[in-house]
């Protein structure tokens, strides 16, 4: 019998297994009423569709159903999930999506591109509510998603894109093993997530100046063939992206990669503990999480319709220092690459969480340990009242008391701020300096530069900060000045332009004011001068030195008939909000702020940073430098939770409707 022959008949008979027992799924259903009295169940009907059994789909199942179980839906108590699993053989996967469609389910989950694509197929005309993960590019998947954080799609379908870092995977490659010159990928042109992460591959390699050798495979047993091509060809390491044939087999690239003496990279974590180098790409509980989330909140009574569809990449990074040590060329994990990394495999192979791997001592954070008999004090300098201050010391306490310093216990703070002037930062930090406190907690880029990186005798933690590189506080966020570390919120400036055109369509004209001694705002002003470059808008900048400079700067913004004016993080100018908010408003000009604590003083909406966020995160390495841990060893974070948020009272007054997919986006 011919191979051709072979394989339909492989599929006729998995076609009419898979019909068997769908039907005798069925049977009760085919039964009379006079044979079977039909019970009701209080169990709500889900389907889950995944594409076959491997270690990434199994993981993105198991986040789905924890996510449910967090939010109230259990198996087995008030919601019943059928999951179907067609082993790859798409035939299959086409009745199953014919058979969840039918009407017996209230939603249906799917997992991975093609599995999105089967169950999108049959739910053309029945419309059951559908949610998706573990997809590369929903664009691009060809099931009616227009765009990216947008309502224009079909109004029964939403879910999640998990785009691959791949151009991130091919810097860092390139840093391990700077001779690198030659990549070799294996990939499935049929599926269209592996022909978007291959056209991206091209882009970087030609940036990085390397060549990017392609073998094209129709089916999992061409694999082996096409990476021994590959090695004959000169490939020093092989590179896998988001392609289902070759991640579901990729035992196979392994075993040519390991024969050979060269690394397979992967932007699909948990090929690095099949035998890879390193993975550099997501982590699938968590998106599976993210998918169930939005499952549990459709079921609770939520319109699929008002969800728009959004990208989700919680970053994964995992090392094996076993592979690396067998390699023909040098490939080496640089200390960054070291505390990204949740697992390491050791050269013994043993699986090691990067809190207990003894190769990455640096990974493991200094432990917490309170004294009971020491009561613990913190210097706090900050540029000024004002609500956001009052948002990250919320949070900033709230985690200190969970790791056990709790404020009028153990713990007091010596408050100082500025009066919202410059000249007077200096003046806190000498008599912080020079008191009793055991560390310095400074807020504001401002008060990190003339405190925290002037401070002689006392350790510093700082957070509301925006770049802490930029302030000049270090050199990346693990090559820092040994006497500080602490957390970095960058706004989401380019979400915030994107958001202020979907709401103001014909905006062609943005003004912004910033006090040019703030390299915060500064920095932060050249992002946006740039992103509205690149978006065809005008961007006027008007410099302010004190808050007494504002009315006059908002009305000359006013009088070059600016259509919009959006905040660049700035201090100066928030001192002064509620003036450049007058004038604005009489103006009839929306103002468009970073900081949520901000909205009620006159603002459009808020496309920023949740900073009791990032006085939460600071609470880890406060604590840390409380109980002796030297600064100079934790390395910088950056923390920038979005948030967005509408002002339905300013928009009536400027005659501004917000559009329904800004809508779901905002909190």
């Amino acid at each position: 019998m011919s191979e051709t022959s072979k394989r339909i008949g492989l599929s006729l008979a998995l076609i009419i297994l898979c019909s068997s027992l769908l039907l005798w799924s069925d049977r009760h259903n085919r039964h009379s009423e006079s044979e079977v009295t039909p019970s009701v169940s209080k169990e709500i009907p889900i389907a889950l569709l995944q594409l076959n059994t491997n270690p990434i789909t199994d993981e993105m199942r198991a986040g789905i159903y924890d996510a449910l179980g967090a939010k109230g839906f259990k198996e087995g108590s008030n919601i019943k999930i059928t999951y179907y699993n067609p082993e790859g053989d798409l035939p299959t996967a086409n009745l199953m999506a014919q058979k969840i469609t039918s009407g017996d389910y209230k939603v249906a989950i799917s997992i991975t591109t093609l599995m999105l694509q089967t169950l999108a197929n049959a739910n053309r005309s029945s419309h059951v509510t559908h949610v998706f993960g573990a997809v590369t590019s929903p664009i691009i998947a060809g099931v009616g998603v227009k765009a990216i954080d947008s309502l224009d799609k079909p109004p029964y379908l939403t879910g999640v894109g998990t785009p691959q870092p791949v151009k991130e995977i091919f810097r860092v490659a390139k840093q391990l093993n700077p001779n690198l010159k030659t990549v070799g990928v294996v990939w499935n042109p049929a599926e269209v997530n592996s022909e978007f992460c291959t056209k991206q591959a091209r882009e970087v390699s030609a940036e990085l100046g390397l060549t990017l050798l392609e073998a094209p495979i129709e089916q999992a047993k061409d694999i082996r063939e096409a990476a021994q091509s590959l090695v004959t060809r000169g490939v020093q390491a092989f590179w896998t992206g988001g392609d289902a044939t070759v991640n579901s087999n990729v035992h196979a690239l392994i075993e040519v990669s390991t024969s050979a003496k060269i690394p397979v990279i992967s932007n699909i974590t948990g090929h690095a503990k099949q035998g890879g180098l390193f993975d550099y790409g997501s982590d699938y509980h968590e998106v599976g999480e993210q998918v169930g989330r939005i499952a549990a909140d459709i079921l609770g009574g939520k319109d699929p319709s008002t969800i728009a569809i959004t990208n989700y990449t919680p970053e994964k990074v995992i090392l094996n220092e076993q592979v690396r040590k067998t390699l023909k060329e040098s490939w080496t994990f640089t200390d960054d690459l070291y505390k990204k990394a949740i697992t390491i495999i050791d050269e013994n192979g043993k699986v090691n969480s990067t809190n207990t791997i003894e190769t990455n001592p640096q990974s493991k954070g200094p432990s917490i340990i309170i004294d009971p008999d020491k009561h613990y004090k913190v210097g706090l300098a900050y540029f000024a009242p004002e609500p956001g201050i009052d948002s990250v010391l919320t949070g900033l306490k709230a985690q200190l008391k969970l790791l056990g310093l709790e404020e009028g216990k153990n713990l007091s703070f010596k408050s100082m701020h500025a009066q919202g002037e410059i000249a007077q930062i200096s003046t806190i930090g000498q008599v912080l300096d020079s008191s009793d406190i055991d560390a310095i907690l400074t807020l504001t880029t401002p008060v990190l530069q003339g405190v925290g990186m002037m401070a002689k005798h006392k350790p510093v933690v700082f957070t509301y900060v925006t770049d802490p590189i930029a302030a000049g506080a270090g050199k990346s966020f693990t090559e820092h000045l040994p006497t500080l570390t602490g957390i970095g919120s960058f706004p989401p400036i380019e979400d915030m332009l994107t958001v202020t055109q979907k709401v103001i369509p014909t905006i062609h004209k943005i003004g912004t004011l910033y006090n040019p001694s703030e390299v915060n705002s500064v920095k932060v002003a050249t992002v946006m001068r740039d992103l509205c470059k690149q978006k065809g808008f005008v961007f006027i900048e008007a410099p302010i030195n004190t808050t007494a400079d504002a009315v006059q700067a908002a009305q000359s913004l006013a009088a070059q008939n600016v259509e919009a004016i959006l905040s660049v993080s700035d201090n100066t100018m928030y001192q002064a909000l509620d003036a450049i908010s007058n004038v604005a408003t009489k103006s009839h000009i929306p103002v468009i702020l970073d900081q949520p604590e901000f909205i009620d003083h006159e603002a459009l909406m808020v496309v920023g940073v949740d900073y009791k966020e990032s006085g939460t995160s600071a609470a880890e390495p406060l604590a840390q430098i409380l109980t002796g841990a030297d600064p100079g060893s934790i390395p910088f974070k950056n923390v920038s939770k979005k948030v967005i948020l509408l002002n339905a009272k300013v928009a009536k007054n400027l005659n501004i409707v917000f559009p329904d997919e800004v809508r779901a986006l905002a909190k």
